[in-house]
């Protein structure tokens, strides 16, 4: 004959168990919702937030732009100034030549003024780069103080989702913990 046992003790756990599950269920959704309020503000936040970012970095870009290129006139004018050295050391040794023809020293003494001119373009191109520059590193500075509520407003409210999130997640836990023993405690039963 089988023996019957007595389960009783099961099928109350089983009963419990339900009615934890449910009010977890219910605390649980509540903790979505909060969540859900603050995420919802920090998700209507972040275009902005990603614009504004975005268009600090396209400025400092410019100003990374004009850096480089101020760097290479700087660059291309010291090649100048050594180039145009040795022209002048070869016009003086032309006009002191008295072999030398004419068209010899007009072409030296050209030569000299064309990369002279040259140089004083790249001077004016450094003066006009430079003062663009100092253009963008205002207008960065002007961003930066502009954006800088909205961008503070920003990670506090990432910093207030964590709260939220983090209890809503812990419920969430202990909800489907109490849902797993509930399925044991009904097997038993």
């Amino acid at each position: 004959m089988k023996k019957i046992t007595n389960n009783t003790l099961f099928g109350r756990l089983t009963m419990i168990l339900n009615l934890l599950v449910g009010v977890f269920m219910v605390i649980s959704v509540v903790a979505l919702l909060r969540f859900d309020k603050i995420n919802t503000q920090l998700q209507n936040a972040k275009p902005g937030y990603n614009n504004m970012l975005d268009s600090l970095k396209r400025v400092e870009q410019v100003i990374g732009d004009f850096d480089k290129k101020i760097a290479n006139s700087q660059e291309q004018m010291d090649n100048l100034k050594t180039k145009i050295e040795e022209e002048q050391t070869a016009y003086q040794l032309t006009v002191k030549d008295k072999k030398a023809d004419a068209k010899a020293k007009d072409e030296a003494k050209g030569q000299l003024e064309f990369n002279q001119n040259q140089l004083k373009s790249f001077e004016e191109a450094i003066k006009t780069d430079s003062e663009q520059r100092k253009l963008a590193q205002d207008t960065l500075a002007m961003f930066q103080r502009e954006t800088q509520p909205v961008i503070d407003n920003y990670k506090q409210l990432e910093q207030e989702v964590e709260g939220p999130r983090a209890l809503m997640n812990t419920f969430v836990m202990i909800t489907i913990c109490l849902f797993l023993c509930k399925i044991v405690m009904f097997a038993y039963w």
